[in-house]
């Protein structure tokens, strides 16, 4: 379940996979069906775009013998709260799978 200290909206459809609440800091991990990758970076360039706040993206793509990985990350100057969406390995988290299966969300937030 969404800690309800998270601020940073979250896209309809995820798994919660894990949520940490301290002092002044959430961490939520949600996993989604991997055809979601490209729309939930949309929605994550399009919140950061228009949040008011100044965030950092950066990509990455990395190939191996285990298919390609996709990983988008936005970092909000200053609180060092961060955003990623990145293509992940059983996101079922039931160890039934080692490919990218699943489009994962980490939420890192900070104040």
């Amino acid at each position: 379940e969404l800690p309800e200290e998270l601020i940073v909206p979250v896209p309809d459809g995820g798994e919660v996979m894990a949520s940490f609440v301290a002092d002044d800091a959430v961490t939520v991990a949600l996993s989604y069906d991997v055809s979601q990758f490209d729309e939930l970076v949309g929605f994550y360039e399009n919140w950061t775009g228009s949040s008011g706040d100044e965030w950092q993206s950066n990509s990455l793509t990395f190939d191996s013998a285990d298919g390609t990985q996709r990983s988008e990350m936005w970092m909000e100057t200053g609180t060092g709260s961060m955003v990623t969406v990145a293509d992940c390995n059983d996101g079922t988290g039931d160890g039934s799978s080692d490919e990218f299966n699943a489009a994962c969300v980490t939420i890192n937030q900070v104040g």
